[in-house]
């Protein structure tokens, strides 16, 4: 009797070990899982940042090739301005360059704008390309560790 009392304690003891590893695999998994919802969080967020940078990038482009368009049909006007033969041309022409020479400055702020924008998300999505990092990082290292659970 005493024997079977002697391994019912032990097989309690054993029992309780494996309950506390039991306890420290389920707080390993949730933390991993929160780890890994952060994770997937950020890279959503790169991707999304890469997305804007890309669009506002394209967006750019093309004003500046209107810009540029713009830029080519004022020389344009310029140079007629010497051939207009009555007030009512050269009115019209000094019109047509003003115009343009406020639509032109009007692309060139939104230029700017979208260029500081881009700048401001670049930085947003390399501090998050480096927080993704560090945390591959830190996983790789908790992944190598060996674990005692018996201390928990």
């Amino acid at each position: 009797m005493n024997e079977e009392i002697q391994q019912l304690t032990e097989l309690q003891v054993i029992d309780q070990e494996i309950a506390i590893c039991d306890a420290a695999i389920s707080s390993e998994k949730e933390a991993l899982a929160k780890s890994e919802k952060v994770f997937d969080e950020r890279q959503a967020a790169i991707i999304e940042l890469k997305e804007k940078i890309e669009a506002a990038e394209a967006q750019r482009r093309e004003l500046e090739a209107e810009v540029s368009d713009e830029t080519s049909r004022m020389k344009e006007r310029q140079s007629k301005m010497m051939q207009v033969q009555t007030n009512r041309e050269y009115q019209s022409l000094l019109k047509e360059i003003e115009d343009t020479k406020k639509s032109t400055k009007e692309k060139e702020e939104k230029i700017f704008s979208i260029m500081e924008t881009s700048e401001a998300n670049s930085k947003l999505m390399a501090e998050q390309e480096n927080l993704t990092s560090d945390e591959q990082e830190v996983w790789t290292r908790r992944a190598r560790q060996p674990r005692n659970w018996r201390q928990k």
